[in-house]
């Protein structure tokens, strides 16, 4: 009986049940693919382009500083 007053803990299990179908599978090789081409777009944008203002492009320009100008699209 002096066994009886102590509580064992409940010890709850926690199952994870991974259904594996078609569907399944090309909806998580789109959620990749998206996240993937994500990542990679981040990393190909231009690190080495900075914004100057137009007044500092003119001041350089008479200086003699500018060899060569390429305009983008605005955006």
């Amino acid at each position: 009986m002096a066994n009886s007053s102590k509580q064992t803990p409940e010890i709850k299990k926690f199952e994870f049940k991974l259904k594996i179908n078609l569907k399944n599978l090309l909806l998580w090789a789109l959620i990749l693919w998206v996240g993937f081409s994500f990542l990679v777009s981040l990393r190909m944008q231009a690190p080495g382009r900075e914004k100057i203002p137009l007044s500092q492009v003119l001041s350089d320009i008479k200086q003699g500083k500018i060899e060569k100008i390429e305009v983008e699209d605005s955006k």
